[in-house]
């Protein structure tokens, strides 16, 4: 599964993943890390990022059964 994702570079030795409460994915990268490697990193990674996706959507469903309704 290709998941989309936004890259963000900056002065770093590592990649890393942020899956974030939106449910967007974010990939912090080296300046100079190559895309290809990036797109393989993210794709080695789908697994986690589905359960963490799924966590995510969990936590929005609870957050709407708690917030009361005005109506």
């Amino acid at each position: 599964m290709n998941h989309n994702y936004t890259l963000m570079r900056s002065k770093r030795k590592t990649v890393s993943l942020v899956v974030q409460n939106d449910g967007g994915l974010l990939v912090k990268a080296p300046l100079k890390y190559p895309v290809d490697k990036i797109d393989a990193f993210v794709k080695s990674k789908s697994e986690w990022i589905i359960e963490k996706l799924k966590k995510v959507e969990r936590q929005k469903e609870k957050q709407s059964l708690e917030k009361p309704s005005f109506e």
